[in-house]
């Protein structure tokens, strides 16, 4: 998997919990998926702060003193030692010795002085954190993936059919697990209509953004807590962390709400068995098209062979970021505040608005020819993903770069339709990410369809774009092929 690949996937999720990876059979969209949640789940402990030190040959720490050592060791169980790229878990003694079981450690230090970066961390447990869920042909509701009452169970009681997604829910709903993310991955999403038997997490991912309720909002009620927490008693080897958050909800008349913990991924193929979505999914996604890789990178093995990912504590830190930043987004957040507090220089990061605005009011105008224009979520999520783009990478000098990834897995998904409908909008937006400059900087465009017996002509102000967007336009120009051969074109196909 490329590493350029594994980035976007990672940010995407950061600052948006809903992801869809498309793409042809074959190009790793479920592998991807998986991937990231076996790696988080792998690690036994996150670190939470490191200390730059060196110590000699024998462990022990020159150039710290014990108060130093001793504030690092408040909050933690568990510490690392990072050699380098290798780390090690460590033991402290007196605040001043560092000590290490593995022989490996030992071998990389200097015989005077070396240089490490003591970690202080906390051990997690070793559990799942992730479900896969095949999506069926025939889901027409949410009983699938949310479970359902059962007033027929077993000797005539009443039970609730306990779903996987409902134990990963609770088990990420349990004190524990709340910095911690868990993954729901649907695998051929589209092979029902999403917007039947998904209805109730489109809801809960947008009002739990803005309702006053600090847990969000339900999507099991509270009535159905008490049934679920029967039923959970009567089941053998259950998962301890699962029963006792709902035994929590149970004593609290608490119901069951999507947390900000939890993050969907799905995956799609677009053929004559699948529904194609609609606006109102593709508006609350990221979605990002995955591409066939040619058979001479297999067999040369310059793809797939290499982990392409952060150290595990570090992405782990920075999903913590993203969870504290939705708790934070029912307070009232201002994101190009957030976006400003992390790009450092501020006339650099004033000429940067200048050009997102002129990009995104332009790309607005254009689309508004066709009804394809957007509203405040796309204005938002955008300054999220580079918010958080800038987080990933420390540095907000790639910052166009995202751009040209949020601009084509935010606001191109939205077009889909005939030469009737596209064919001028295409043409312009080309033309418009091309740097191209528009006769008179006004755009006159006559569109297809009439209005009262005549030609409705629109007239907008359209400012020159000055960034360099290479795979925006890569997949306009596809899109205009496919129109211009079949007739019709979407992003999505």
């Amino acid at each position: 998997m490329e590493k350029l690949i594994m980035d976007n996937y990672i940010i995407s999720l950061l600052a948006k919990p809903f992801v869809v990876l498309t793409g042809n059979s074959g190009t790793g969209k479920t592998r991807l998926a998986l991937k990231l949640a076996e790696y988080l789940e792998s690690k036994n402990y996150r670190v939470n702060t490191w200390l730059p030190l060196a110590i000699n040959k024998r462990g022990r720490i020159l150039n710290r003193d014990e108060e130093e050592i001793r504030e690092l060791c408040l909050d933690s169980n568990v510490f690392v030692a990072k050699i380098n790229e290798s780390q090690f878990e460590v033991q402290i003694e007196m605040n001043i010795q560092v000590k290490c079981n593995d022989e490996a450690f030992w071998d990389l230090l200097d015989d005077v002085s070396t240089d490490i970066q003591l970690g202080a961390a906390v051990r997690l447990s070793k559990e799942k954190r992730h479900v896969l869920i095949p999506v069926g042909a025939d889901w027409t509701d949410s009983r699938n993936l949310l479970g359902f009452v059962n007033p027929f169970g077993p000797d005539g009681r009443t039970v609730y059919e306990i779903t996987p997604l409902v134990e990963l829910i609770l088990k990420a709903l349990h004190p524990d697990n709340r910095y911690l993310p868990h993954f729901l991955i649907l695998d051929e999403m589209n092979l029902s209509h999403v917007e039947r038997y998904f209805s109730t997490f489109l809801s809960a991912m947008e009002a739990n953004r803005s309702t006053s309720e600090a847990r969000g909002i339900p999507i099991i009620d509270t009535n159905h807590v008490s049934v679920i927490v029967d039923t959970l008693r009567n089941i053998s080897h259950v998962d301890p962390k699962v029963l006792e958050s709902a035994e929590m909800l149970l004593s609290n008349n608490d119901y069951i709400s999507l947390p900000p913990n939890i993050f969907i991924i799905g995956t799609v193929n677009v053929d004559e068995t699948t529904y194609m979505f609609s606006p109102k999914v593709l508006d609350r996604a990221h979605i990002i098209e995955l591409e066939t890789i040619h058979p001479s990178k297999y067999f040369s093995g310059s793809y797939g062979q290499s982990n392409n990912l952060h150290d595990g504590d570090v992405v782990l830190n920075h999903f913590r970021t993203s969870i504290e930043y939705r708790e934070l987004e029912q307070q009232g957040v201002d994101p190009i505040l957030y976006l400003q507090s992390k790009w450092g220089d501020q006339s650099s990061f004033n000429e940067a608005k200048k050009q997102m605005e002129s990009l995104l009011s332009g790309v607005y105008n254009i689309l508004k020819i066709a009804n394809f224009d957007f509203g405040y979520r796309i204005f938002k999520e955008t300054i999220e993903y580079l918010y958080f783009s800038i987080i990933y990478n420390k540095s907000s000098a790639s910052w166009f770069d995202y751009m040209d990834n949020v601009l084509l897995q935010k606001v191109l998904p939205k077009l889909h339709g005939n030469r009737r409908q596209l064919g001028d909008v295409l043409e312009l937006l080309i033309k418009f990410l091309n740097k191209e400059t528009f006769e008179d900087s006004f755009v006159n465009i006559t569109v297809k369809e009439e209005t009262m017996g005549y030609p409705a002509r629109i007239e907008t102000d359209i400012v020159r774009n000055k960034l360099d967007l290479p795979k925006s336009i890569a997949k306009l120009h596809k899109m205009k092929a496919t129109l211009n051969s079949v007739g019709y074109t979407s992003f999505i196909s």
